[in-house]
């Protein structure tokens, strides 16, 4: 993760509006601005939440934020000066956050007066080194104050993206997030039609024109497995790609593989992902919210993150479209959010006939299909997948057996903190016992072994139907 320098922020003013989104982001209510206090600093009124063994309730804190270079300290006049204004704004305590660090005499003072029971208020301080700690938990925020401004847009395509570093020479994020091969040349005028779905493609046509004269700002796209939801959504994407507009498109393995990562590596590109995608004409979010069940806080925060980059969009009026994918598989996170943008933006049902199994099979030398993207396509009575799409699998297990590794190995300190997240992703706890390991190891290298073996003969594509996976010459 790149460092992140509180003194880049410019000003106390971003400072304070920082402060107030992390206090929100961090569960706080009620959060809200009174001004400049007596002594310089800028000040906000705070509900945090408190727990004890009998309730749970809100308390009012006075918070106090003073942006300084990282060189200073707070002194014991400046926290006593916060301290003494807390009955002017009838507050039960002092929360006082500096991007700097305190004295040691502050500290002191601090904890005195924290554990005074003849003084009614508490104190709690936050320093430059906690602000960060809680900030790695929001990656949106990091976004938004360090890659989201147009200052630092280009910083956000230009990181690395990958762990391969030929990326960065492929365009960045602007070629990670571009259209797959197989849907390039998608329009309304190739939707396939059946006497099944004529009248819903009548419709869907009816729908591409008024969307191309006036797009709302989020377009929901529902309708039955197979029945083109993402077509249709690429269809509208590439009309405001040919009229000049910048596109880009996610599927949800691909933003799971970014937030996860970041979970466990805490590297920075997800944050600079975020901004980008916030920064494009339109996107894409395809199946919105799939495997993110609420079963692990780290579902729980994917979510969360899903959900920002809809409502920054938004907040920026700037159109997203969105497959809906089946709420089996979504957790009550999103199907809440889903419900309240159904209620607020229109939703185009693309019908109940599966498409995929009326399609001819695709000739894959004229398709070029040959990239992990470009994956799958459909016949009658099964899908064809291209070539890459076996060797794609394949690096995801490999790549989850060398994490565990990763894991096992890894320092005591840093053994319990990814042992945890390792567990909300897969389900399943991490020993330290050699044995664990060997096992692993030898894993991995029969795996290894097995796609060198596999990739040696020659074919095109691999077939997969109700019979299994079939290697095609």
């Amino acid at each position: 993760m790149q460092d992140i320098n509180l003194s880049e922020l410019g000003s106390p003013s971003a400072f304070e509006k920082l402060c107030s989104d992390l206090l929100v982001a961090e569960g706080c209510q009620n959060v809200r601005g009174i001004g400049v206090g007596a002594d310089g600093g800028r000040d906000i009124l705070a509900d945090i939440p408190m727990t004890s063994p009998v309730t749970r309730h809100t308390e009012t804190f006075m918070v106090q934020c003073k942006w300084y270079a990282a060189h200073r300290s707070i002194s014991v006049r400046e926290l006593t000066d916060a301290y003494m204004a807390l009955p002017v704004h009838h507050a039960d305590g002092l929360l006082f956050i500096a991007s700097c660090s305190f004295s040691g005499a502050a500290v002191t003072k601090a904890e005195a007066l924290d554990r005074d029971a003849n003084t009614p208020y508490r104190v709690k301080l936050w320093d430059g080194n906690e602000i960060v700690r809680c900030l790695r938990k929001h990656p949106v925020l990091i976004a938004k104050y360090w890659y989201g401004s147009p200052s630092r847009s280009s910083r956000a395509n230009s990181v690395t993206t990958d762990t391969d570093s030929s990326c960065s020479s492929r365009g960045g994020w602007a070629e990670i997030f571009s259209t797959p091969t197989l849907f390039k040349d998608v329009t309304i005028e190739t939707f396939p039609r059946t006497p099944p779905n004529e009248s819903v493609f009548t419709r869907l046509a009816e729908h591409a024109t008024s969307y191309g004269k006036k797009p709302p700002l989020v377009l929901l796209i529902t309708g039955a497995v197979g029945s083109g939801k993402t077509g249709y959504a690429y269809a509208l994407l590439n009309e405001r790609a040919v009229c000049g507009a910048s596109v880009a498109s996610v599927f949800h393995d691909m933003f799971n593989s970014l937030f996860y990562s970041y979970a466990l590596e805490g590297d920075d590109k997800l944050p600079s992902a975020l901004a980008y995608l916030w920064n494009v004409d339109y996107l894409l979010l395809d199946d919105y919210g799939l495997d993110m069940n609420d079963k692990s806080q780290t579902q729980v925060r994917a979510a969360e993150t899903l959900i920002a980059i809809v409502q920054t969009r938004v907040q920026a009026e700037k159109p997203t479209l969105i497959t809906v994918a089946d709420c089996k598989g979504t957790g009550p996170t999103l199907r809440k959010y889903l419900a309240h943008l159904k209620g607020r933006f229109p939703v185009v049902f693309c019908g109940t006939e599966d498409l995929r199994h009326v399609c001819e099979k695709p000739c894959y030398e004229e398709a070029n299909i040959n990239t992990s993207r470009d994956s799958e396509a459909t016949w009658k009575g099964g899908r064809w997948l291209g070539r890459d799409w076996l060797s794609e699998k394949m690096s995801i297990v490999e790549d989850g057996i060398e994490e565990a590794i990763g894991i096992v190995v890894a320092p005591e300190d840093e053994f319990v903190v990814r042992q945890k997240l390792f567990k909300e992703r897969y389900g399943y706890n991490l020993m330290r016992e050699q044995e664990i390991l060997g096992i692993l190891e030898d894993t991995r290298d029969r795996l290894r072994g097995l796609r060198s073996f596999v990739e040696s003969f020659s074919f095109h594509a691999v077939r997969e139907d109700d019979g299994g996976v079939h290697l095609e010459p």
